[in-house]
């Protein structure tokens, strides 16, 4: 089944502190449910985000875009049925250089 959308996620903290959390999180978990039944589970796909991480040397966040198999279950990962097509990336302000905590609270 094709199924398009997009959504966007503020992230409130600075550049660096996120691709620390990126890094030690390693894995994002996503969990395909049926959107008539929500209590529905129809399968399961883990992406190992490290590869995708770029840190000081570039521009310090995320670029993913790939291919990912997806479970029947976490329990029963020998069981593929189907594909997720992922597409993750951060977009920086021009102002989110890092800049003292009180000032980064200060601007939400």
């Amino acid at each position: 089944v094709a199924w398009r959308d997009s959504a966007s996620f503020p992230v409130h903290c600075p550049p660096n502190k996120f691709v620390t959390y990126l890094r030690d999180m390693m894995v994002v978990t996503v969990r395909l449910q049926d959107a008539s039944a929500p209590s529905r589970l129809l399968g399961v796909c883990e992406i190992n985000v490290l590869p995708w991480v770029r840190g000081a040397d570039g521009e310090l966040g995320l670029r993913l875009d790939g291919r990912f198999p997806v479970f029947k279950s976490l329990e029963s990962r020998s069981v593929v049925i189907g594909q997720l097509h992922a597409r993750l990336w951060t977009e920086w302000a021009p102002h989110a250089r890092l800049r003292p905590p009180e000032e980064v609270l200060s601007s939400f």
